[in-house]
């Protein structure tokens, strides 16, 4: 009888209604312009070699689909993998997912490149990045092959994907984070319910099932090995960063055992180092995502106990133990409701739809007893300011928030003066940070409190490479040179407004 960390979920059901317009072929107009120009050409220039480079689930297979139909249309002769070149017209090459098992290999590639390639041919070389071998490599500077990064869509060509249907806390967290990867946003809008009725929570919620969205993802886990399988799910209940000593405890395996299968997954693509500070994190935040609802409920539940206790043994904050928190807490828990606010206290002025969500799940935990009305009454009051510092939208439990008085009790100042309000010491800093994003200005908040570059990263949901990114940007803005600077500018040193959430 197999161990419950033998099982494996079913197959994903079918995509959701929501996602029937995903199918249709949405941006990409200048790619489609090149090619076009390049079909123009194709039975009087030489041959041209194209290197498209992109994540899984940007659309390379989706682009080179069009690609096909397009070069179909004006009578080319298209192939999708070595066989025969021969046709009535200039062949198009079209060589999709090279050096990923079951596709085209490396070598078979890269001979196809090579010296007897036909002329007027038109090749399209698809593939990850990292994902070619150095053979392929020397193939394509020979061939002169013009190398094409397929980043994410932009913004405004993200609704057809269902992203017009989001909440507005995962519209404004996890969209914001998806990059334009058109599979990414269509696994957000099959789990996100939408406005009125998602609570805006940390996806996957624990009763969630795999949609068709995310079948590929799905695959490539279910591929995995029994010890690789192990690790991944341990991974996807750690966190969005995670370590060798994390995860040997949250698996309850030896660590050279998970050395092994870290080797499976780096191998796979399926997690990615992060610079060289020994952790590593998934390859995306949706790949995540599966690995988590892959694994059986009692399982994950008992992995968030074990991830909680490392995290409190470190130390790490309360935000970035809060997921722990709420996933394995009891009713009653006083301990628990307590962290719960201290998280939410943590994020409630830099994220207010997420300060929100730990308020609500501390209400949840907190019994209704007369000996908790006060704590209960408090709670209610904070995530009431929670929904208004996120500009009226829908918080749950915020009825309930509503009816609370709030006579005697002090109030949250939810917006750092700054950042929309001037600080004390003059305009030209409140000026400078108007220079920032909202994301750099997120990160100038988390620095101005003396938090470490993995910690902002962890209560952010990024990468530590993605707040470096951030962080060079705003010391650029801004023209400072230490974080002592940036805590100066944004009131957190002496003279400043206190940026720290204050009763």
């Amino acid at each position: 009888m197999p161990s419950a960390l033998e099982l494996w979920p079913a197959p994903p059901c079918a995509p959701r209604s929501v996602s029937a317009a995903a199918g249709a072929f949405v941006g990409r107009q200048c790619e489609l312009a090149a090619f076009d120009a390049v079909l123009a050409e194709a039975d009087t220039r030489p041959p041209a070699v194209v290197d498209l480079v992109g994540d899984p689930g940007v659309g390379k297979t989706a682009l080179l689909t069009v690609l096909a139909e397009r070069a179909r249309a004006r009578g080319l002769h298209v192939l999708t993998g070595p066989g025969s070149r021969s046709g009535p017209k200039p062949a198009v090459l079209l060589l999709d997912d090279v050096g990923r098992a079951g596709g085209v290999t490396s070598d078979e590639a890269a001979a196809l490149l090579g010296p007897g390639a036909a002329e007027s041919l038109v090749v399209v070389v698809a593939h990850r990045p990292g994902q070619v071998s150095p053979r392929l490599k020397c193939a394509l500077t020979a061939a002169g092959a013009a190398e094409v990064e397929l980043s994410g869509l932009r913004e405004q060509e993200l609704g057809p994907l269902g992203a017009d249907g989001l909440c507005d806390a995962h519209r404004h967290r996890e969209l914001r984070e998806s990059g334009g990867n058109p599979e990414y946003v269509r696994i957000l809008a099959a789990w996100c319910t939408g406005p009125g009725s998602c609570a805006g929570g940390p996806l996957p919620a624990p009763h969630l099932t795999i949609p068709g969205e995310a079948a590929a993802i799905w695959s490539e886990l279910a591929a995995l090995p029994r010890a690789p399988k192990a690790v991944v799910r341990a991974a996807g209940v750690a966190g969005a960063e995670f370590d060798l000593e994390l995860l040997a405890e949250v698996a309850r395996m030896p660590q050279d055992a998970v050395l092994v299968g870290i080797d499976a997954l780096l191998a796979a693509d399926l997690v990615r180092p992060v610079g060289s500070s020994g952790q590593l994190c998934f390859r995306s935040l949706m790949t995540r995502w599966v690995a988590y609802a892959s694994t059986p409920g009692g399982s994950r539940f008992g992995a968030h106990l074990r991830a909680l206790s490392v995290l409190q043994a470190r130390g790490e904050a309360p935000d970035t133990c809060a997921v722990h928190v709420e996933r394995c807490a009891r009713i009653g828990d006083l301990e628990s409701v307590r962290g719960l606010m201290d998280a939410a206290r943590l994020t409630a002025s830099s994220r207010p739809l997420t300060a929100a969500y730990w308020y609500a799940a501390a209400l949840r935990l907190l019994p209704d007893a007369a000996a908790h009305r006060e704590l209960r009454g408090e709670l209610a009051a904070e995530l009431a300011e929670c929904g208004t510092a996120a500009g009226g939208s829908a918080v749950t439990s915020l009825s309930e928030a509503a009816s609370v008085r709030r006579i005697g009790r002090p109030r949250i100042r939810l917006q750092p003066a700054g950042l929309g309000a001037e600080a004390p010491g003059g305009a030209e800093s409140g000026s400078r940070l108007g220079l920032l994003s909202s994301r750099e200005k997120e990160v100038a908040v988390l620095v101005s409190r003396g938090r470490t570059n993995q910690q902002i990263a962890r209560a952010l949901g990024v990468s530590h490479k993605t707040i470096e990114t951030y962080l060079s940007r705003v010391f650029a803005k801004l023209s400072v040179c230490s974080r002592a600077e940036i805590a100066n500018l944004v009131g957190r040193t002496e003279g400043g407004a206190d940026y720290a959430v204050g009763y």
